[in-house]
């Protein structure tokens, strides 16, 4: 990156695409998110990842494999899926869009952009794999992984003023719709990439739900009757209350622990395809 250098220092240019960043953040903040930090039992999973790896010569993206997961949770619950339309409607979808985040290295320099997977809830987790492996290996340009159209958008949209920028956040609340397009209906984030320890994160999220993927640690676990040395992924669900009660809220995240720690769609069947 290039700038200014001092004696000791150096100044670079903000980048213009951060400030949609903090618009997001802004627009956050006014959201009244329910979180709940949970862990959740993946050795099994993990297993199956190691076997997958041993005879396909590849690695099974495990973020693929929760967004999945989260996917089918949302999609049996599907009530969440939703956006409020102004004060008195809200907008629930039949499309689950996950918005991600996926990292890619530049120059030496790891930059994360944002990527919608549409319809997640309508693929397979293969299908989920291969599209953000697609992703990885494309040319990056802007903050988000779409379209050479979007990415002009976005462009645009972040040299423009604030207030303007702000009276845009407001006017997509009126159009659902177009915020469904614009950043997914979910987000499923990782921080867990970032180290190999335990620990959850916590973000100011702009959508109705978002789950963050922390990191796994090996402890001691209760398996039957047995206490045993297992593998638990932190887990942060954070869910707008002002749409969703605490009821569907509790039972989406049961739904969710309950498809990862069962290993959901996790088989020989996907070794063989």
């Amino acid at each position: 990156m290039k700038g200014k250098r001092g004696k000791n220092f150096r100044v670079v240019p903000f980048e213009k695409n951060r400030k949609i960043i903090l618009d997001l953040l802004e627009q956050g903040k006014k959201r009244n998110h329910v979180k709940a930090l949970v862990e959740v039992d993946v050795t099994d999973a993990r297993e199956f990842f190691k076997k997958y790896k041993e005879i396909k010569g590849e690695k099974l993206s495990f973020t693929a494999w929760i967004i999945y997961c989260v996917a089918k949770a949302i999609d049996e619950n599907i009530a969440v899926n939703a956006y409020r339309k102004g004060r008195k409607k809200i907008v629930i979808f039949d499309e689950v869009d996950v918005g991600t985040i996926i990292e890619r290295e530049i120059d030496g320099k790891k930059i994360p952009r944002k990527y919608i997977i549409r319809e997640a809830n309508r693929k397979s987790l293969i299908d989920i794999h291969n599209e953000i492996r697609d992703v990885q290996r494309k040319e990056i340009s802007g903050p988000i992984l779409g379209s050479k159209k979007e990415t002009k958008f976005v462009n645009f949209f972040a040299s423009l003023p604030k207030f303007i920028r702000k009276i845009f956040w407001w006017w997509t609340k009126q159009k659902p719709e177009f915020r469904k397009k614009m950043l997914g209906t979910i987000t499923v984030s990782s921080v867990g990439m970032f180290g190999r320890t335990g620990g959850w994160g916590i973000v100011i999220s702009s959508e109705t739900i978002h789950v963050l993927i922390g990191g796994i640690a090996r402890k001691l676990g209760v398996v039957g009757n047995e206490i045993l040395i297992r593998e638990y992924l932190d887990l942060t669900l954070m869910a707008d209350h002002s749409i969703i009660d605490g009821g569907p809220i509790a039972k989406l995240l049961q739904r969710l622990i309950d498809l990862i720690e069962n290993s959901y769609g996790l088989d020989d069947n996907l070794i063989k395809s």
